[in-house]
């Protein structure tokens, strides 16, 4: 699991018309001029002075330059709360208590002056960092909350776009006891039809799916001109036990009926502590993706109380997507184990490939997840997403993961609402490493009034404060001093 990792900071000039716009004298040109300017990094630690609205970077070095008690400074493109939100702030900060350290955040410009410098930035990447931005609310529910939606898939025959996603009714949230519906439209963009109830769970009690299904998963098989509906199941213990297991469903049309064909994979551990292997308590919020052509099924296990990390399962027959599924063979799982830095582990992971101008001669696949607990390994770059990339020309099968840095998968710049576990949207092909993926579309809450972070017109009123379904372009930034610019694919 190799890294490579470049560093970038620089010490720039401003020139004297920034200074001047901040009533600086000859003194506090020189110290705008020598600057430690790094781009794209939030500072914390230092003891805040003030926040004052600032134009530009060079105009917060400025700002700061001209206050004697400024040793710090921050500069940001969108103040997410406050008096000032929405604006551009410079945040002016003193050297009190040390100068902290820098996390990355794209929206942000950090330093210091004065030849203060701060020692621990993090290492950058040389690959590129893909992030989101709102596009539109594209499904909602008058009475429930839907979340944790399937990738969007395409089907070949028609034409259509469906994606299927928890539904809960009423006030609920959390999606342990969920139903799954189905939405179809004819574009990504819609207007999307809700179908309703998709798979009703099991009558038996003893079932794994008799009080949930959620997280789905859904993959059509050229083969076996077949649709596949994997999710996750909880039966009426899970509240005490918290356990779960992945089932699988097939069907002739992505309108249904559904035949359960039964588990994909269950817990290999048993109360009350759970000990064993990576998925010895519950497996959940898996993936049907075929890679190197071949069908594989990626899914998250929790050992003992709360550990988390992805394992990969293969269909007892290459040409089918029916149980029975069976572990990858030893040492394959998990594919990123727990770290030191990250005890708790990872879950939730999504899957897409980088353009093919990124990565010449190669093919990159690009894995992003959700931390179960803390935000990545100290010295690089932190946040709630752990990122990780697999070089398919070298790794046709996807099971040696880099791990790349953690990321906020929202553009930090972007004034939409907050994507929740992202899941990609597959053109050209199925869920895996032949599809493009130009977008996303994640669970996100309804604004509760007009200029709420993320509201627009149209979606005030829908639901205040509930949870649906938006969708989200898919944008790339390269690396520090790399060649390009920042934009949507």
């Amino acid at each position: 699991m190799a890294k490579l990792w470049v560093v970038f900071a620089t010490v720039v000039s401003v020139g004297c018309a920034e200074a001047a716009a901040a009533e600086a004298d000859g003194r506090d040109a020189t110290c705008v001029s020598a600057a430690a300017l790094y781009p794209g990094m939030n500072t914390n630690g230092p003891r805040d002075i003030d926040s004052v609205p600032a134009g530009s970077a060079a105009a917060c070095v400025a700002l700061c330059c001209a206050n004697d008690a400024c040793a710090y400074f921050t500069f940001t493109t969108y103040q997410s709360a406050g008096a000032h939100k929405g604006e551009s702030m410079c945040w002016r900060k003193s050297d009190a208590i040390g100068p902290g350290n820098l996390t990355r955040k794209a929206s942000c410009t950090s330093g210091g002056v004065r030849g203060h410098t701060i020692p621990s930035v993090p290492r950058q990447s040389k690959y590129w960092t893909p992030s989101l931005n709102f596009v539109a609310t594209i499904a909602h529910d008058p009475n429930g909350n839907l979340r944790d939606p399937s990738a969007m898939v395409q089907d070949p025959g028609t034409g259509r776009w469906h994606f299927w996603v928890d539904h809960m009714n009423g006030s609920t949230q959390p999606g342990w006891h969920a139903d799954l519906y189905h939405y179809s439209a004819p574009a990504i963009a819609g207007p999307w039809l809700s179908h309703g109830l998709a798979l009703p769970h099991s009558t038996d009690p003893a079932a794994w799916d008799s009080a949930g299904t959620f997280s789905p998963s859904v993959i059509y098989s050229a083969e076996e001109k077949r649709w596949f509906l994997f999710y996750s199941a909880s039966s009426a213990n899970q509240s005490t036990l918290l356990t779960c297991a992945q089932l699988v469903a097939s069907s002739p049309s992505p309108d249904g009926p559904w035949d359960k064909l039964g588990p994909v994979a269950t817990p290999t551990g048993s109360p009350p502590d759970w000990v064993g292997s990576w998925n010895s308590r519950r497996v959940d919020s898996g993936r049907a993706l075929i890679v190197g052509g071949r069908k594989g099924f990626w899914t998250k296990g929790v050992s003992g109380k709360n550990v988390a990390s992805e394992g990969l399962y293969r269909p007892s027959s290459a040409a089918s997507f029916a149980p029975p599924w069976a572990e990858a063979p030893r040492g394959t799982n998990p594919l990123f184990p727990s770290q030191p830095w990250a005890t708790a582990g990872y879950e939730n992971c999504e899957f897409f490939m980088a353009p093919k101008e990124q990565h010449p001669g190669g093919k990159l696949m690009h894995i992003w997840c959700s931390w179960h607990g803390g935000n990545g390994e100290p010295g690089l770059p932190q946040g709630p997403a752990p990122h990780f990339v697999v070089d398919l020309s070298e790794d046709p099968l996807g099971t040696n993961w880099t791990y790349v840095d953690s990321l906020s998968p929202h553009n930090e710049s972007d004034p939409g609402p907050t994507p929740g576990e992202p899941t990609p949207v597959y053109e050209d092909g199925p869920p895996g490493d032949e599809a493009t993926v130009r977008y996303f579309i994640a669970r996100m809450t309804l604004p509760t009034r007009s200029g709420q972070r993320g509201s627009k017109q149209s979606d005030v009123g829908l639901g205040a404060g509930t949870l649906a379904i938006g969708l989200y372009s898919l944008a790339w930034t390269p690396p520090r001093g790399g060649p390009g610019a920042a934009g949507r694919v």
